[in-house]
């Protein structure tokens, strides 16, 4: 299993008060914003076994159309929209990794995938950066010594949306780490998002305030891959 919550140093309860709601108030609440050093970090697990992962090779089979990340390999992905929200289209990014048993015990293991956004971030809107954030998970069940179960993560690169200083969920340009971990083993693969914001999600508009937002269209991005 893997643990679902940060265990915190015992002299965290006087770093910052009990009343502190805000997650970002420094030195930060959960694994997205603690920048101390856990006793336990969210995720972290035991095996009966051991495990290793790497990259899965390409598969024979037909591609579907989406992108699929391979190591080693650069790929130019676009969206655009004409509509400040509806109209973003995703792009669906397929991640194919290789978990082995390398034990000798039979066993089951969980992958997290963590983004960790390298753009700076409005200092008016988190008060400490945000660390990571979690996508996705998957498991490979029952898998005896010696065998490999193959693992597809499919992510829609809308999800790397962060709030900006209005609240709205925007994607920003700059580095994001694709981090593949298992409690002890982990994968990094980069992605760089180029051109202008893109806006996901608005921030609900006070019924009372007609001034909103800034509600620019034909916004484009441009996300570019790499290896680190």
């Amino acid at each position: 299993g893997k643990l679902a919550a940060t265990w915190y140093p015992a002299d965290y309860v006087n770093q910052i008060p009990l009343t502190e709601m805000g997650l970002a108030v420094p030195p930060g609440r959960t694994h997205m914003f603690y920048t101390g050093e856990p006793e336990f970090s969210f995720g972290h697990g035991l095996s009966y076994t051991s495990w290793s992962l790497k990259w899965s090779k390409k598969s024979k089979k037909k591609q579907e159309p989406e992108s699929e990340i391979m190591p080693q390999q650069q790929r130019s992905l676009q969206w655009s929209t004409t509509e400040y929200v509806s109209g973003i289209v995703g792009k669906i990014l397929h991640f194919d990794i290789e978990v082995t048993n390398t034990g000798t015990r039979a066993g089951k293991q969980t992958i997290l995938l963590f983004v960790v956004p390298k753009t700076k971030i409005d200092d008016k809107v988190h008060h400490v950066p945000l660390k990571q954030k979690l996508l996705s998970y998957q498991n490979a069940d029952a898998v005896n010594p010696g065998e490999h179960r193959r693992l597809r993560f499919r992510v829609d690169t809308l999800e790397l949306a962060v709030a900006n200083q209005n609240g709205d969920k925007t994607v920003l340009p700059g580095e994001y780490i694709f981090n593949f971990r298992d409690g002890e083993n982990h994968l990094q693969q980069s992605i760089l998002v180029q051109g202008p914001p893109i806006v996901v999600e608005l921030f609900p508009k006070d019924p009372g305030n007609d001034s909103g937002p800034n509600t620019d269209s034909n916004r484009t991005a441009v996300v570019t891959k790499s290896t680190i």
